[in-house]
């Protein structure tokens, strides 16, 4: 059985999830560490790296087969938006800055797997729209402009800059936006949506979406 390591933001908790309910028969969880509110732009700094990396190194024993980094949600929802207005750059500059940081998590941590390191695509924003219901976890996101279908795009703009920067790196790369997507609204599906947090997945159905990929992205490399 393939040996599978889980580093990323909150919306790791579906691997969580998938591991408490023994959801998968082909991959083997060792864990997961999970850090709420990190973004992939911060990853730039080596202080916030070592703390995935010091995780990563006292949660398992040798080496997992595959480490899989998720990051990249927080960014296109909130703090991209942010550093654009801050800094006076644009989507294109900012998004490059994000998968560098993520990029440079792998560079530090592919020792610890023996085959690959996964990059997890963000998924689309499950958010209509920005009201004061939203948890106040999130409520920064309030200060975004940007319509649904716009920050829609931005993710997906994002996912295919990444897709290309991690197999040029020889990386391995997926996402799940594929089944979320309406092909109609080029929105997300209204059942894909998490009536009590908002901005994620409900725990079942993303679990079952990542493994069901996962699974099949890991068998097309052969092993």
């Amino acid at each position: 059985m393939t040996s599978l390591y889980i580093i990323g933001d909150s919306h790791v908790e579906v691997f969580k999830y998938a591991e408490k309910n023994n959801l998968s028969k082909e991959i083997d969880i060792l864990g997961s560490c999970m850090a709420p509110g990190r973004t992939a732009q911060g990853l730039n700094k080596i202080e916030n790296r070592k703390i995935f990396i010091n995780r990563a190194k006292s949660d398992f024993k040798g080496n997992a087969d595959y480490i899989a980094l998720q990051f990249g949600e927080i960014d296109c929802g909130y703090t991209l938006w942010s550093r654009m207005d801050i800094h006076n750059t644009n989507k294109k500059t900012e998004i490059e800055f994000a998968i560098k940081g993520i990029t440079l998590l792998a560079n530090d941590i592919k020792r610890y797997a023996t085959k690959n390191v996964i990059f997890l695509g963000p998924i689309i924003p499950l958010i209509s729209k920005y009201n004061n219901n939203i948890p106040e976890s999130i409520s920064k996101r309030k200060t975004v402009n940007a319509d649904h279908k716009e920050r829609t795009e931005l993710v997906l703009w994002f996912c295919k800059e990444m897709k290309k920067e991690v197999k040029r790196l020889g990386y391995i790369y997926t996402d799940i936006n594929k089944q979320l997507l309406d092909p109609v609204t080029q929105l997300v599906k209204s059942n894909y949506k998490d009536k009590k947090s908002l901005h994620h997945l409900g725990a079942a159905v993303g679990a079952h979406l990542w493994i069901n990929n996962l699974t099949a992205t890991i068998n097309r490399q052969g092993n």
